[in-house]
């Protein structure tokens, strides 16, 4: 028997004449799916893996292959575990658009003077424009910078985040 790793999840095995007589199988028995034959490929992969060859367990998909002179190739692919991915939730927030920094600063000016509740806002910076995120909560503050600005659209807002250069947390009291 010939073992050659190609992977991680695939090994290849290559059985003579004779080892495929020991394990009582032939190539053009191999596709029936009689007890026999899944009794020689379960021994065969214990012989492997008493052989250290191969840590994966589990599934495994089999595939065959027939060589000159009566023997075989086998292909084993051990599929690897589906990663799950949650998708985390991002702050409600909405961004808001300024055109120029003194629309950043007329803004804050503003606040200052009405009355607020601890209420902190990010600026961004990006292609020579200016960005504010706010609570979708807050809409006192968003009611004010639709005075200096426009609301983005959701897709906007992420590449705010992924390429804008953040200019500092105000908080607004």
């Amino acid at each position: 028997m010939i073992v050659e790793n190609l992977n991680n999840n695939v090994m290849l095995v290559e059985l003579s004449v004779d080892e495929m007589k020991k394990y009582d199988i032939t190539y053009e028995n191999l596709n029936n799916q009689d007890r026999k034959n899944q009794v020689a490929i379960k021994n065969l992969l214990k012989q492997i893996d008493q052989q250290n060859l191969h840590g994966n367990s589990g599934k495994v998909i089999v595939e065959a292959m027939p060589i000159d002179g009566g023997g075989c190739f086998f292909i084993f692919t051990f599929p690897q575990p589906q990663k799950r991915y949650k998708l985390k939730k991002t702050d409600s927030v909405c961004f808001y658009h300024l055109e120029k920094l003194d629309d950043l600063l007329d803004f804050l000016n503003v606040t200052k003077k009405t009355p607020n509740s601890d209420i902190f806002i990010n600026a961004y910076k990006m292609n020579k424009n200016y960005y504010v995120s706010v609570s979708n909560e807050n809409s006192k503050i968003k009611t004010i910078l639709n005075e200096f600005g426009n609301e983005t659209d959701k897709t906007t807002g992420f590449r705010i985040l992924e390429y804008g250069k953040n200019i500092g947390k105000f908080y607004l009291q």
